[in-house]
């Protein structure tokens, strides 16, 4: 009797410690966790992980992770793998159907589709002349639009900038130069201020307007220098000189080297323009009040 107990009890206890535990679906991302020998997994999920198997996996996908069979582990039914490492010691039973997804990351790949993307019928059209001019027409749409407004807005202020060009550029190319040297500056000051972080965005709309303007301005004194230079009366409007002057900014950079060291001499005197008589008027305009 007491064999027959002892045999009993035995029995009960192996059912007891070979009960086998079942987690429907197991996420592991970005940690690293166990399936242990008792366990057995239905969907194993590792994106950026790492999980030691020792039990039973029926369906697992691998993201760009790791993931280890240690003997007596298995993976029975489907394994998808995008990226990641799969390592299978000794004793370890692999019988699922292995999916793997994904491009090796080497310099031939990436030059076959660098080629592909470049031969493209999208991309060749950006660098072709429709192209470029479609770009340059929104542009001049843009600019046109904006100094509309800017006129409609403050047109004392557009009108002495205007003059001020007609006048002194070598004196506005020092000044434009010295604005863009402290527009970094200024910048990085009011970001790390508390206060100045609200004049962010009025900075900005500053920094637009006086691009506007001043890209605006230079060309229709640069249109109406050469006329006068050259002796031609072309007879054209406000506006149109503008635009004319635009085509002809424009088209310097098509000049190797001096022809794009000019045009940027050029907008960095309107540039210089418009931002001086901003300041000079403001400045003004306070000492008129304290009088």
């Amino acid at each position: 009797m007491r064999q027959f107990m002892a045999i009993l009890v035995l029995f009960v206890g192996t059912l007891a410690w070979g009960e086998v535990k079942t987690t429907p679906r197991m996420i592991v991302i970005g940690q690293s966790l166990r399936v242990s020998v008792d366990e057995r997994v239905k969907e194993l999920v590792v994106i950026g992980g790492r999980v030691d198997v020792y039990g039973v996996v029926e369906k697992a996908v691998l993201v760009g992770g790791y993931i280890r069979l240690h003997p007596q582990a298995q993976i029975t039914e489907e394994l998808k793998m995008f990226g990641g490492h799969l390592e299978e010691l000794e004793g370890a039973e692999l019988m699922a159907e292995v999916i793997r997804m994904g491009i090796p990351l080497n310099e031939k790949n990436w030059q076959e589709a660098w080629e592909g993307v470049a031969s493209s019928s999208v991309v060749r059209w950006f660098g072709s002349f429709w192209a470029k001019l479609s770009y340059f027409c929104f542009k001049l749409f843009v600019l046109l639009c904006c100094m509309a407004l800017v006129n409609h807005v403050a047109p004392n202020y557009q009108n002495q900038v205007y003059q001020s060009l007609r006048e002194r550029l070598s004196t506005h190319l020092f000044w434009g130069i010295l604005s863009v040297l402290l527009v970094l500056p200024v910048t990085v000051f009011l970001t790390l201020s508390i206060i100045g972080i609200p004049l962010l965005p009025i900075q900005f709309s500053l920094l637009c307007v006086f691009v506007v303007l001043g890209n605006a301005h230079i060309a229709r004194v640069l249109i109406e220098k050469l006329s006068m230079q050259f002796k031609i009366d072309l007879g054209l409007g406000r506006w149109s000189t503008i635009v004319v002057g635009l085509i002809l900014m424009d088209a310097l950079q098509f000049i190797p080297v001096v022809g794009t060291l000019v045009r940027f001499l050029l907008l960095v005197t309107g540039f210089g323009a418009a931002s001086k008589t901003f300041y000079r008027m403001v400045l003004s305009k306070k000492s008129e009040a304290l009088v």
